[in-house]
């Protein structure tokens, strides 16, 4: 009986040695999955963020663009040469410009 209780000591004992190194495995590669997500996560906060700041350009240079644009058309009715400008690249100006309804 002796013999029998001593094999199945050795045999949990056994299965708990292989159940904690397969644990720490486990454990290690999960910690690396982890770390290489949180690789990725940053370089695509990176990303998302250089985008971001492309865009806000966009837009500055949209109001920059659109000041511009209605200071030439203001200057165009008095100057003929800014006046060709706009019409060849498709802005038409006109002396009186048409009342924006109201909202």
């Amino acid at each position: 009986m002796k013999s029998i209780q001593n094999f199945i000591n050795l045999a949990l004992g056994a299965a708990c040695l292989i159940l904690s190194i397969t644990s720490i495995f486990v454990g290690k590669s999960t910690m690396q999955a982890q770390i290489d997500l949180q690789k990725r996560q940053n370089e695509i906060q990176i990303e998302l963020q250089n985008r971001q700041a492309e865009v806000n350009r966009g837009i500055t240079s949209d109001k920059v663009g659109g000041a511009i644009l209605q200071d030439m058309a203001v200057a165009s009715v008095k100057n003929d040469k800014i006046k060709n400008v706009l019409s060849q690249n498709g802005y038409t100006v006109s002396a009186n410009p048409s009342p924006t309804p109201e909202k």
